[in-house]
């Protein structure tokens, strides 16, 4: 067995140790089982996908950035389809109709996937700056976390802009309320809206119509993702310059911190509460 192997083999092992039984699917997919009051943590080990959102039918999603490419695998890990020519797509949510919505950094634009239909449409074209998340409320609406413009867009069902949240930074500011480089964001399960702030290395919490509430963790270095278990309202971070995964339950308590040989670049809560968590090696 290589090194590389047994140190994959370890890194899961002291994961799946920790909160229970290791669940796997193939190609090199690996997730952890729970219950509701444990906290899962669990490593993918594949190189090129990381699963991002799981739909209500069990089917998970799969993105693939560099090639352009996003994957739908059934509970076993069989490639149900392939959708090719997104412009690095790297952040997904799926809306109530299992519709998925992929932000393309590599155009700012939203592109929203119908499996049902067949069709890929795409949104936001000279609204959206920095496009690098996305998240869906329960009204179905849109929310896409913008770096460059420091706010977090709103969009309606159909695609059709409706406003921007929070106040961004202009220039150096003490002011806590100002939002500074929004690169992650989550619904809570209160309503209220999650921010991950790269400028400000914290997250934040905004009303539904953007006003400033509060800081809810802080001292990050690079949170680049926020998800929020859809079970009971944790959250977890990745920092992709600490090198971790943090959870935290609904009011922001910490809850447990994972640390691996893999700098984290992708989290994504299941149906069933357990965390995945993808990384790509140090260096």
């Amino acid at each position: 067995m290589s090194a590389v192997a047994k140190l994959k083999r370890r890194e899961l092992f002291r994961a799946g140790a920790a909160v229970g039984a290791l669940a796997v699917l193939p190609a090199g997919l690996f997730g952890c089982a729970t219950d509701a009051t444990s906290v899962a943590l669990g490593t993918v080990v594949d190189g090129g996908l990381a699963p991002r959102a799981f739909d209500t039918r069990g089917l998970s999603w799969l993105l693939a950035p560099r090639e352009g490419r996003v994957e739908v695998r059934d509970a076993d890990g069989t490639l149900v389809q392939s959708i090719d020519g997104l412009a690095y797509p790297a952040a997904i949510a799926i809306d109530a109709s299992d519709r998925a919505w992929v932000v393309e950094i590599g155009t700012s634009t939203l592109a929203c996937i119908d499996l049902e239909r067949a069709t890929t449409t795409r949104y936001g074209a000279g609204i959206l700056r920095g496009a690098r998340d996305v998240a869906i409320d329960v009204d179905g609406q849109v929310l896409v976390a913008d770096l460059f413009a420091h706010q977090v867009v709103r969009f309606d069902d159909r695609g059709g802009f409706m406003a921007s949240l929070g106040t961004p930074i202009t220039g150096a500011s003490a002011d806590e309320s100002v939002l500074n480089g929004p690169r992650g964001v989550a619904l809570a399960h209160d309503g209220t809206v999650l921010v991950a702030e790269v400028g400000a290395r914290r997250v934040t919490r905004l009303a539904p119509d953007g006003t400033w509430l509060e800081t809810v963790a802080s001292d990050f270095i690079a949170p680049r993702e926020l998800r929020v278990a859809p079970s009971d309202g944790r959250f977890a971070v990745a920092d992709t310059v600490r090198g971790d995964v943090t959870v935290y339950d609904a009011r922001g308590a910490l809850l447990a911190t994972h640390r691996s040989a893999r700098l984290p670049e992708a989290i994504a809560f299941a149906r069933d509460g357990a965390l995945w968590i993808s990384g790509r090696e140090h260096g």
